[in-house]
């Protein structure tokens, strides 16, 4: 029998107990019992032999735990003294040579010289600036402002290291919305997807799903060209495209229905398919590196939603990874999946309530859809509460 034994206290509480067991009985292949505790068996875990980090954010701390394809946190950067408040959202240029990160609590947006980990730029762009999207050619930056309601975009020269705040564009205003706008209770602007070419942007709104729905910006005019109410198309926060560029996959949800993904002609800009993710509250989404499937995850059931892009249709349902999964990457191989754990204390939707699970970065492999590890995992307090801690924000920067 082979494998590495870990005290069952390693993955904390009731819920990882009661179904992650049973659920993943492959994964916990059998239970030892000694004078320490009981212990579980785990399978051995797969070797990535890709070249690359992964950047995964604690948002209450604002620091970015750097880990190894060998699972382990090789460094931490803080990034409180460079004033970012509530580092949210972070995406890397196709070279990987820079980050952008979005902060909520702070209003700004900043860029990292990913080498040396330094701050090199940060601009206002204003209240809770939730997500910076790197355009295709990496000419700039479009940032979703919702307490503004804005988008703002950002000019960039990374060769040069020359940045400046761009157009600008109050999506309430825009004629397309401002003629519906009994049919947008809000027009918050969540995070943006771009066309292959670099045209359009698709763009969710919220934050809550009764103000969602997607607006689709042209780049070349910085105007609307399609607009669908939370009626419409019920998603709130983001979208990813197919390997093709032909097809783009939006999601997002709530905890009181059954969470949707659409799917787009990227030619046409109208929904050519539509089916649930198996699941409530649906959040982070990612193609895998080979772009046969997009995995979705759904934070208020803990489970993960596997589309086929070629289809469009629904495949696989992994049941349990964790307590509040919510954003996710891939490592460049395709070996790994890196999901985020909320665990039970507050998100931006809420208090998860109930469980009490700790935050943590839970390692699945793709080929077997199995928990194989759980990293950085916060500890309760000398009280038993919950740790000041929230990850969210994680990127892949391949060497």
């Amino acid at each position: 029998m082979t494998g590495s034994i870990r005290p069952f206290a390693d993955f904390v509480t009731a819920r990882w107990r009661n179904s992650v067991v049973p659920v993943l009985a492959a994964l916990l292949v059998g239970l030892l019992a000694s004078a320490c505790g009981t212990y579980v068996i785990e399978p051995e875990v797969p070797v990535s032999t890709a070249n690359y980090e992964v950047w995964a954010m604690d948002q209450t701390n604002n620091i970015i735990h750097i880990i190894s394809p060998q699972l382990e946190v090789m460094e931490t950067v803080d990034l409180s003294e460079a004033g970012l408040e509530r580092t949210h959202w972070i995406n890397f240029t196709s070279d990987h040579k820079y980050a952008w990160i979005a902060s909520t609590v702070s209003g700004n947006t900043a860029v990292i010289r990913a080498e040396d980990r330094k701050v090199i730029a940060t601009f206002d762009t204003g209240p809770a600036s939730h997500a910076a999207d790197i355009y295709p050619d990496d000419s700039g930056v479009l940032v979703s402002v919702i307490k503004a309601g804005e988008l703002v975009e950002i000019v960039s020269d990374h060769a040069t290291e020359t940045f400046s705040i761009g157009r600008r564009l109050i999506i309430a205003e825009d004629p397309l919305v401002k003629s519906r706008a009994d049919e947008f209770p809000s027009a918050n602007p969540i995070s943006s997807a771009f066309t292959q070419d670099g045209r359009y942007a698709y763009v969710t709104l919220g934050p809550a799903l009764a103000n969602g729905g997607l607006v689709i910006l042209d780049l070349e005019t910085f105007t609307l060209v399609k607009a669908f109410s939370p009626e419409e198309v019920r998603v709130n926060l983001m979208g990813v495209l197919s390997p093709d560029g032909t097809k783009m996959f939006v999601t997002g949800g709530s905890r009181d229905e059954k969470s949707l993904y659409y799917v787009f002609d990227t030619a046409t800009h109208e929904i050519i398919a539509k089916d649930a993710t198996r699941g409530a509250e649906a959040h982070g989404m990612a193609l895998t590196p080979d772009g046969s499937e997009i995995w979705i995850t759904n934070r208020w059931t803990g489970n993960v939603g596997i589309i086929s892009t070629e289809y469009n249709d629904f495949v696989e349902r992994i049941p349990f990874v964790g307590e509040a999964p919510d954003l996710l990457v891939f490592s460049p191989d395709g070996v790994f999946a890196f999901i985020l754990l909320r665990g039970g204390g507050e998100t931006d939707a809420g208090a998860m309530g109930g469980s009490g699970e700790l935050p943590a970065v839970v390692v699945v492999s793709v080929e077997t859809r199995q928990v194989v590890d759980v990293l950085i995992q916060g500890e309760l307090t000398d009280e038993g509460e919950l740790p000041a801690l929230d990850y969210h924000g994680i990127a892949i920067r391949q060497l």
